[in-house]
C-alpha cells in the first residue's frame, strides 16, 4: 500500500497519541492525514502481486484441515491460513496448522539418508546415497556397498542382517514395520507395503494412545466416537467431552462446541485439569487422575436405572399404569416412597443385602424423575443386553466364575438356538437367544413381534404363571460381598438340528449388568465408607455425588424430554417397519485421555454404556457414525497370523503338510474360521481357510488369538494373544521390549526379529516403560558383538534425538511436498453427515531431493520382488 508510509517519527507520535488518547491522537493532522485520506477504492494493491493460492490439508493431527498457502513465484510459503468452504475447519487454523510452515523450513530437516558409523548412541553417521541405502536394505550384511563407503557390518554390531530380502524368502515376520504418524503417509501405502512383505509384524499409530477408546467402541457400539463417529453438533442438546488431547481436531471440535451451544444446549468436560476446549464449556468436572472417569459413568448408570426402576416404573405400578417392579435381590415388589410433609417422590435405591432406602437427600431430583430414565426399546432390540447368559446355579460364590468346581463349560457363554427367520437361517442357522415375556425361547432375530411378544430385560417381565419359577444365584462384587441375581431354567436344544436337549439355568445380560451396578454407590459423600455399594464413585473420580445424580438427571431429561421424533420410514431386522427415528438429543466425545490407563478400556466402555441405556446412538442428537462405520462385526475380519503364510516356523505344521501340493500365499494372511458354540460349552470347528488379512483383526473368541502352542504370543507387539487379547490397534509400545526378550531368549518365540523399521515415531521412547531400561537393551550385543535388538530403520522428517540408536536413517518430504490421499475409509475426512475424500498434491516444491516415504516404500517393494504377481 504506498500511501500507508510512515517514519518512525510519525510512529512514534501514533503510540505515543494512543497512550494520551483519542482526542489528542485525532489532533495530530498531518500523521491521521498520511493513514487515512486521499484513498480510494482503486488505490488498493497486493504487496505481492505475483503471489499464488494453493489449498492442502494440514496433517499435524487427524483432524485433516483445509490450508490456504500463499506462495512466492518461486513456489516458497509466504503464510498459511484456514481455507473457508472446507468442512472440518470452515476457515479456522489453529496454532498449530498455522505454523505448518516450519516443517517445511526448519534446518533441522534430513537431505539424504544416513547410515551409522559408530556405535549406536555415538551420533556418528555417514551421509549414502539411495543406490546404497536400497542395496543395504535389500542385501543386509553382503551388500557390495559396504566395502565402497568403507565400513564393515560387523564392526556396526549388525554383521548378522541377512537383508530384506533372505528375510522374505525364509520369514517375513521378522520385519516388524511400525507407523506412529500414519497421517503422514496413508496409511494404504504402508499397509501394501507390509501386506504384500507378508509380515503380520505390522501396524500404524495405535496402542499407545488409542487402543482402549478404539477397542471398547468397536465392540460395544461397532464405532468408537474417536475419529469414526461424532456429535450431532446441528441437534445435540447434551454435550459431554472427555479425555480430548488439545491437538485433535481442535477447530471442528471448537465448532461443535460453540454448535452445540448456540442452539441452546449445555456442554460438560470431564477432565483433570481445565483448559483449551475445557474452557468454554457450561460446566467442568475436575474428574480425579487416572482415568477414574469409568467410576462416574458407571455411578451415573447405577443412578438411572434405580430413577427408571424404583422411581419411575414402581410409580407406574402404584398407580396401575404398569405391571409390578420387583426387587431382584428379595424378589419382593418395590413400592414408591414418598416425602411424608411434601407428597413428592423420593429417590431410592436397592442396596447389595436388597434393602430398598429411600434418598430423601436427592428430593429435588427424584420429583422430576416421573419419566423414562433409560431407552428399554432400544435396549431390547438393539443390544445384546437381552440375550440370555448361562450361569451356573450350584455356584456358592460366583454363578459367573468358571474356576469354581461345580461350573461347566458353558459358564458365562450364550444360549444359542436354532434359527427360524429364512432371511438369516441359511447363513447364520445357530444365534444367540432371547426369552420373550411369553415365557418362550427365540433366536433374537425370530422375536414374534407380530403376536406383540418383546425380549424380556428383566425377569419381573415374565409371565405371572412363570415368576414362581424364578430362581436366584450368586454374583460377588469388587469387595467380596455376594449378591443374588435372579435367574430361570429352560431347557433347549444341545445343538443345532439336535434332539437332544439340555436343561440350563439363566438369566438376561440386564440383570447381570444390574448386579454389576452394585458395585458403584454414587449416593454417598466421598467422606464416607461406600454405603450402597462396593465403591464410593464420589471418593474414587473426585466428583460429589450430588453432582453425580444431578448430571445423570439432566442427560436423562434431556434424553426423553427433549427427544426428536425424525419422520423416516424404515425397516428393522425384525421386519418390524417404522414411520419415524427417535432421537436422543446426547452425544459424548473422548479420546486418548481415557486410552492410556491401565483401566482405560474399562472406562471407555462405561462412557459407551452411559448412551446406550439412554437410547442415544446414531440417531438425531446423538453420535453418529461416519462412513464406512459401524465396522465389521467381531469375527469377520481376521487378525494376521504369522503360521497362515508361513508354516515353517512351527516344525510340527511343516512336517505334517510337507509332501502336500498346497499353496501358501505369500502376502499377509489369517486364519477364518466357521465354528458353532453348543450349549454344553462344545466348540465346533466346521471348517477354517487362509484368507487374507489386513493389520488388524477383531477376535470374537479364544480361537482367534494369534498364539504359538505355548500358549505364548507371535506377534512382536504380543497383539491378539492371552496377554492383549482385544489389540485391535496393535500395541505398538510392546514391540521393543518383545523384540530384545524373543531374540535374547530363543525359544520364547519360535523366531527372532532380524529387522524393525519405523515410520516417524521415537521407535524406543514410544516404547519405553523405563527409557533407561530399554536404551540399555537397545545398545546391548551378545558375545559376537551383535546387537540384540536387529538391524533398525528410520524414516523421518529430522535427525533427532529419537533416531541416535538407529542404524539407518531415511528422509521423508513434508505434507506439503508430496502426492498422498486418504479415502473415505479413512475416518478423519469425513463427517457424520456424510463421507468426504482427500487427495493431495504437492502445495510447494521439495526444498531437497529426497524421495517422499511412500515412493521410497513402493521403490523398495519393487526390488525385493513382493509386488503383487511380481
Amino acid at each position: 500500500m504506498p500511501n500507508l508510509k510512515l517514519s518512525r517519527r510519525d510512529f512514534l507520535k501514533i503510540s505515543g497519541g494512543a497512550a494520551l488518547g483519542t482526542a489528542i491522537l485525532m489532533s495530530i493532522n498531518p500523521v491521521i492525514n498520511k493513514i487515512f485520506t486521499s484513498f480510494g477504492e482503486n488505490d488498493y494493491s497486493l504487496n505481492y502481486p505475483n503471489d499464488e493460492i494453493v489449498y492442502s490439508n494440514c496433517f499435524q493431527c487427524l483432524g485433516r484441515c483445509a490450508l490456504e498457502i500463499a506462495r512466492t513465484p518461486i513456489g516458497f510459503p509466504r503464510f498459511i491460513t484456514g481455507t473457508i468452504g472446507w468442512h472440518i475447519n470452515d476457515g479456522g487454523v489453529c496454532p498449530r496448522g498455522a505454523s505448518d510452515v516450519f516443517y517445511y523450513f526448519t534446518p533441522a530437516r534430513l537431505r539424504y539418508p544416513l547410515l551409522r558409523a559408530g556405535k549406536r548412541g555415538e551420533g556418528k553417521w555417514l551421509a549414502i546415497d539411495y543406490d546404497t541405502a536400497y542395496d543395504i536394505l535389500v542385501n543386509g550384511a553382503s551388500a557390495s556397498s559396504w566395502s565402497k563407503i568403507g565400513l564393515n557390518p560387523a564392526d556396526l554390531g549388525v554383521g548378522e542382517f541377512p537383508g530384506l530380502m533372505k528375510i522374505r524368502e525364509t520369514n517375513p515376520h521378522a520385519l516388524s514395520f511400525w507407523q506412529g504418524r500414519d497421517q503422514l503417509i496413508p496409511a494404504l501405502t504402508a499397509g501394501f507395503f507390509a501386506g504384500n512383505y507378508g509380515t503380520a509384524n505390522s501396524g500404524a499409530h495405535g496402542g499407545f494412545c488409542s487402543m482402549n477408546v478404539y477397542t471398547s467402541g468397536v465392540y460395544i457400539t461397532g464405532g468408537p466416537v474417536w475419529e469414526y463417529a461424532g456429535p450431532d453438533e446441528e441437534r445435540a442438546q447434551y454435550f459431554i467431552l472427555a479425555g480430548l488431547a488439545g491437538d485433535h481436531f481442535p477447530n471442528w471440535m471448537r465448532r461443535i462446541i460453540a454448535r452445540i451451544r448456540e442452539n441452546g444446549g449445555k456442554v460438560v468436560t470431564i477432565a483433570p485439569e481445565r483448559y483449551g476446549f475445557y474452557s468454554i464449556s457450561d460446566e467442568h468436572l475436575y474428574v480425579n487422575p487416572g482415568a477414574t472417569d469409568g467410576a462416574l459413568m458407571m455411578g451415573m448408570i447405577r443412578s438411572l436405572v434405580d430413577f427408571h426402576y424404583y422411581v419411575y416404573k414402581a410409580y407406574l405400578a402404584s398407580t396401575g399404569q404398569g405391571p409390578q417392579v420387583i426387587n431382584p435381590i428379595t424378589l419382593q415388589p418395590v413400592s414408591p416412597s414418598y416425602d411424608p410433609s411434601t407428597g413428592q417422590l423420593l429417590m431410592q435405591t436397592v442396596t447389595p443385602n436388597g434393602q430398598v432406602v429411600p434418598l430423601s437427600q436427592f428430593l429435588p431430583v427424584a420429583s422430576t424423575a416421573v419419566f423414562p430414565h433409560i431407552d428399554e426399546e432400544f435396549l431390547r432390540y438393539y443390544t445384546n443386553l437381552s440375550w440370555l447368559v448361562i450361569v451356573n446355579s450350584s455356584a456358592q460364590q460366583d454363578a459367573l466364575d468358571p474356576t469354581e468346581s461345580t461350573a461347566g463349560n458353558n459358564v458365562g457363554l450364550h444360549v444359542r438356538i436354532s434359527v427360524s427367520n429364512s432371511q438369516y437361517s441359511s447363513k447364520h442357522p445357530w444365534l444367540e437367544a432371547i426369552m420373550g415375556n411369553d415365557g418362550n425361547v427365540y433366536s433374537y432375530v425370530d422375536t414374534p413381534w407380530q403376536k406383540n411378544v418383546m425380549p424380556i430385560l428383566t425377569l419381573d417381565e415374565l409371565p405371572q404363571s412363570l415368576q414362581g419359577k424364578i430362581v436366584q444365584v450368586p454374583y460377588k462384587l469388587k469387595n467380596g460381598t455376594i449378591v443374588k441375581v435372579p435367574a430361570i431354567q429352560i431347557t433347549v436344544a444341545k445343538a443345532p438340528a439336535s434332539l437332544e436337549t439340555i436343561t440350563l439355568t439363566v438369566t438376561t445380560a440386564f440383570e447381570l449388568l444390574r448386579a454389576e451396578l452394585l458395585n458403584y454407590d454414587p449416593y454417598t459423600a466421598y467422606t464416607q465408607p461406600p454405603q450402597y455399594g462396593a465403591l464410593n464413585c464420589a471418593d474414587v473420580s473426585g466428583i460429589p455425588h450430588d453432582t453425580i445424580v444431578r448430571i445423570a438427571n439432566e442427560v436423562a431429561t434431556v434424553a426423553f424430554q427433549k427427544s426428536i421424533i425424525q419422520p423416516a420410514k424404515w425397516i428393522d431386522y425384525l421386519g418390524r417397519y417404522h414411520d419415524t427415528v427417535i432421537g436422543r438429543p446426547v452425544s459424548i466425545y473422548f479420546m486418548r485421555g481415557l486410552a492410556a490407563h491401565a483401566n482405560g478400556f474399562m472406562s471407555s466402555s462405561a462412557y459407551y454404556y452411559l448412551v446406550l441405556m439412554l437410547g442415544a446412538w446414531d440417531n438425531p442428537g446423538a453420535d453418529l457414525y461416519k462412513y464406512p462405520y459401524p465396522h465389521y462385526f467381531p469375527g469377520l475380519a481376521v487378525p494376521p497370523h504369522p503360521l497362515a503364510n508361513t508354516p515353517s516356523i512351527d516344525p510340527d505344521i511343516a512336517s505334517s503338510i510337507s509332501g502336500l501340493n498346497l499353496s501358501v500365499p505369500s502376502g499377509r494372511s489369517g486364519f477364518l474360521k466357521t465354528e458353532y458354540i453348543y450349549n454344553d460349552g462344545t466348540v465346533d470347528i466346521k471348517n477354517v481357510s487362509v484368507v487374507s488379512a489386513g493389520p488388524y483383526g477383531y477376535p470374537d473368541g479364544p480361537d482367534d488369538l494369534v498364539i504359538y502352542r505355548t500358549g505364548r504370543p507371535l506377534l512382536t507387539d504380543r497383539g491378539y494373544s492371552w496377554e492383549i487379547p482385544y489389540s485391535t490397534q496393535r500395541s505398538i509400545s510392546a514391540v521393543a521390549y518383545t523384540a530384545y526378550m524373543m531374540n535374547k531368549y530363543p525359544g520364547v518365540m519360535p523366531y527372532k526379529t532380524q529387522a524393525m523399521m519405523w515410520y516417524i515415531t521415537a521407535p524406543f521412547w514410544n516404547n519405553a516403560y523405563t527409557l533407561s531400561d530399554l536404551l540399555e537393551k537397545v545398545t546391548e550385543t551378545d558375545s559376537s558383538g551383535n546387537y540384540i535388538i536387529p538391524f533398525t530403520i528410520q524414516i523421518d522428517l529430522f535427525n533427532q534425538e529419537t533416531t541416535n540408536v538407529v542404524d539407518l536413517i531415511i528422509p521423508d518430504r513434508t505434507f506439503l511436498e508430496l502426492y498422498g490421499f486418504h479415502s473415505t475409509f479413512d475416518r478423519p475426512t469425513s463427517l457424520p453427515q456424510g463421507p468426504s475424500d482427500s487427495l493431495n498434491w504437492p502445495a510447494l516444491p521439495s526444498m531437497y531431493p529426497v524421495l517422499s516415504a511412500g515412493s521410497f516404500l513402493l521403490t523398495l517393494l519393487w526390488l525385493l520382488r513382493s509386488y503383487p504377481k511380481q
